[in-house]
């Protein structure tokens, strides 16, 4: 369905049409989603170089366009890529939208993730930092994107070796899935069998000995 809209929309309207460009999008998520990212690749590319041509590369809508290109070159490995138009996005969107919106958070979250795929793990903890603070002040303590900046920050401090500092956070990310979506859930599980496990790595095997008691894991 989506091939035959890119296709009447190419031959009605143009390459260059809004309507266009969303097949476009369309599409290439798909592939992407479909795990076939190479034949993604050409499509988000057109749909930004488009996007760039037609809307400027401050518009909403080529910074959308940049970051899911972004994320895909991601996928695909290429890391001093996707860091480039992770950057343009961040910068464009804190400039046009606002160190607090979420469009932003999203574009620090990406950033910092990116960085800490990369090792450059000093340079993503700012990052995670501004956007858990931001997004706790927006969105409050217990909202899902808060709640994976938790997770996020408490991943870095525990790649840092730092476990003491990291064990506080994936324990608040754990009581705040287990209120939004309960034990059944398989990320709240996964999220407590982590704690579970970091908490024996750090000798406190009583506190991970309940935990697994509490949640039945295992």
């Amino acid at each position: 369905m989506h091939e035959e809209a890119l296709q009447v929309r190419r031959k009605t309207l143009g390459d260059r049409h809004p309507s266009t460009l969303v097949s476009l999008h369309n599409m290439g998520l798909l592939l992407q989603d479909m795990n076939k990212l190479e034949e993604a690749r050409p499509l988000l590319e057109e749909d930004l170089q488009a996007c760039r041509e037609t809307l400027g590369c401050r518009h909403p809508s080529t910074l959308t366009s940049i970051n899911n290109l972004g994320l895909l070159l991601q996928d695909i490995g290429q890391l001093e890529a996707a860091g480039l138009l992770f950057q343009e996005d961040l910068q464009a969107s804190r400039e046009t939208l606002g160190d607090r919106h979420p469009s932003t958070l999203t574009s620090i979250n990406n950033m910092g993730l990116l960085l800490k795929q990369m090792g450059k793990l000093d340079e993503a903890r700012p990052l995670h930092e501004e956007a858990l603070q931001a997004r706790r002040a927006t969105l409050g303590d217990r909202h899902p994107q808060t709640l994976t900046s938790i997770g996020n920050m408490g991943d870095l401090l525990e790649h840092q070796g730092m476990l003491a500092a990291a064990i506080p956070f994936f324990t608040e990310e754990l009581e705040g899935l287990v209120l939004l979506h309960g034990m059944e859930f398989q990320e709240t599980r996964e999220s407590a069998e982590h704690l579970a496990e970091l908490l024996r790595k750090s000798g406190r095997h009583e506190e991970a000995k309940a935990l697994t008691a509490k949640h039945e894991l295992w």
